[in-house]
């Protein structure tokens, strides 16, 4: 026997000697699972006490009606109804600082915010509108969102409201609560922040007077007349847009629950839209007489606050949608002179020249025509005095005449 390293020999009568090494100890045998006795878990003793914040009773949560209903009438406060909605103190303080704007927009006239701020009015009242309006809005649509949380499924609410007139009739009567039903929970809320432009345009257009006769008594500068007048359009502008969005989330939400459209989502959009222009025109076209003669005298009350932005733009709608009254173009005649624009007036009133030659013309020639059957005819005499320029005894005011006092 040998190696690299060593070599062993072995001779005749050499006596090996083999160690034995010593045997692992035998393992216990293996008893089944069924000889084992059950588990039993470790009882407490009778001192423990359970502790303090699990021995208070939770408090039963709201209905889900009932939290949908005063989240739509509190507003933006309506974070605090939800435990998620107060866990922000940051929305919590937004929403009650816009409610607190809100109202005092709402009760307080802006006559009284001059008494205060003085000339610095328009841009408090300013900032106060924006903050009650698009943070306000912004809060609400939050808590609108938060609230929808409790809301059940949408198979899972009654039958009421799973109809689609109902869910339409909610959409119509609160702004997004038929979105929400339809179960549209962000949705909802978008739909309902939409509407902060309309909110900020009906609270213009309601402190408007105020607004005219404050800027009347403080300044004389044109320029800041004639940019409270484009605001008041602007929000005019902004109510007329936000009415149609209401009605766009309501029939929104009712179509959601639809099973099956026969058209497909977007040409149903272009069809809506056409409907809706479609009526628009038919209710101004059907009788565009009257319409004018509002617009006319709409015009003739704004002017007489010493606003000319306004009545001149009334006054070119009540133009074209009624040309046979040339009271309208002459009024116009007049704005255009009083605001420098020399150009327009002298465009207007060679149109009216025309229109006046082509039917002076006609009486010429039926007067003619008489004359030679023998019979005679009264031509009406022409009047002296231009009802653009008044200084007459007679003032054209729409479709009224009034005697100058």
């Amino acid at each position: 026997m040998s190696n690299e390293d060593k070599i062993h020999v072995i001779g005749a009568g050499d006596v090996l000697e083999i160690r034995n090494h010593p045997r692992k100890a035998a393992t216990a045998p293996v008893t089944p699972m069924a000889t084992h006795t059950a588990y039993e878990a470790p009882s407490r003793p009778s001192t423990y006490t359970q502790p303090h914040h699990q021995s208070v009773e939770r408090a039963p949560a709201m209905h889900y009606a009932m939290l949908i209903a005063l989240t739509w009438m509190l507003g933006p406060v309506a974070l605090t109804l939800t435990p998620a909605g107060r866990r922000h103190r940051g929305w919590v303080a937004l929403g009650l600082v816009a409610a607190a704007a809100g109202l005092s927009i709402l009760l307080v006239p802006y006559a009284a915010f001059v008494s205060v701020t003085g000339s610095a009015t328009p841009l408090a009242w300013t900032m106060l509108a924006v903050l009650a309006a698009v943070g306000g809005f912004t809060a609400w649509a939050r808590a609108v969102y938060l609230a929808s949380a409790a809301l059940p499924p949408v198979h899972r609410l009654p039958r009421l409201l799973r109809s689609r007139v109902a869910v339409c009739a909610l959409g119509l009567l609160a702004p997004g609560s038929g979105m929400l039903a339809s179960g549209g929970r962000l949705r909802a809320g978008l739909w309902l922040w939409l509407l902060w432009p309309a909110a900020l345009g009906l609270l213009v257009l309601r402190n408007a007077t105020g607004m005219w006769d404050h800027l009347a008594t403080t300044l004389t500068n044109s320029a800041a007349a004639d940019l409270l007048e484009y605001c008041i359009l602007l929000a005019a502008g902004a109510v007329a847009a936000g009415v149609l969005v209401w009605l766009a989330q309501a029939l929104e939400g009712a179509r959601r629950l639809a099973p099956a459209p026969a058209l497909s989502r977007h040409r149903g959009d272009w069809f809506a839209v056409a409907l809706g222009v479609s009526c628009a025109a038919l209710a101004v076209g059907g009788n565009p007489r009257h319409v004018a003669q509002q617009l006319g005298d709409a015009a003739v009350v704004l002017g007489a606050e010493g606003m000319t932005i306004i009545p001149l733009r009334l006054t070119l709608a009540a133009d074209r949608l009624d040309p046979s009254r040339a009271e309208y173009a002459v009024r116009a005649i007049a704005l255009h002179e009083a605001r420098g624009d020399r150009d327009q007036a002298a465009a207007l009133r060679a149109r009216l020249d025309e229109g006046l030659a082509t039917y002076v013309a006609l009486l010429g020639r039926d007067a003619a025509r008489l004359e030679t059957d023998g019979s005679s005819v009264d031509v009406p005499a022409p009047r002296l005095d231009d009802p653009a320029r008044p200084g007459g005894e007679e003032v054209y005011y729409g479709s009224l005449v009034r005697s100058r006092r």
